[in-house]
Parts: structure tokens; sequence; C-alpha cells
């Protein structure tokens, strides 16, 4: 799968790596094994590496329907999220901005 992520409890951090082309509906499902998950806590720093990210889907009607999905989980705490993105070329860095 093109992403994948790793929480690390100890360090309230949360590793995402993503590679190849990746599309609304693979972050929406990563998402929500992330929210489900019995380390997942709100307010986790993400650091995101799109390092290897060759494409990604610009449907941005998805793209905010997912953000709308993501904020109904933040904003159950007060905790927020800090999200860091390693993001070393053009690509990686317009996708960050869209995210």
């Amino acid at each position: 799968m093109p992403l994948n992520f790793r929480i690390l409890p100890r360090h309230n951090l949360v590793y995402v790596s993503c590679a190849g082309r990746v599309t609304v509906d693979q972050t929406l499902t990563a998402f929500k094994s992330y929210a489900t998950h019995p380390d997942f806590e709100p307010g986790q720093t993400q650091l995101l590496d799109l390092s290897d990210v060759t494409d990604y889907e610009r449907d941005f009607t998805k793209i905010m329907s997912l953000q709308a999905q993501q904020t109904d989980v933040y904003l159950k705490t007060e905790n927020r999220p800090f999200l860091l993105f390693v993001a070393p070329n053009e690509l990686a860095r317009s996708m960050a901005m869209t995210a």
C-alpha cells in the first residue's frame, strides 16, 4: 500500500510513509486505520514522509471531504496534531501544501 503508518506511543509520534501514486481513497483508508488503532491518541505529532511519492490525486472535492472527516476526529479533544512533512521535491511540496 502506498501509505503506511507506525505509531511510536512513547514519543507521541506517528510516522507516515507515502510512496507511488497516492489517492484520496487510500489516504482515507489509512486514516481510518490510524484513528481506530489502539495506540491512537488525539494530538499525536505526525511525521509524513513524502519522499517517494510519484503523483497524487488532485480531486479537491474529495480532498476537502477527507479533511472534514479528519477534522471530526481531531476536534473531539483540545489536543491538536502537529504535522511535519518531509517534502524534498516540488511534487512532494505541492502535496504537502494541498494537505
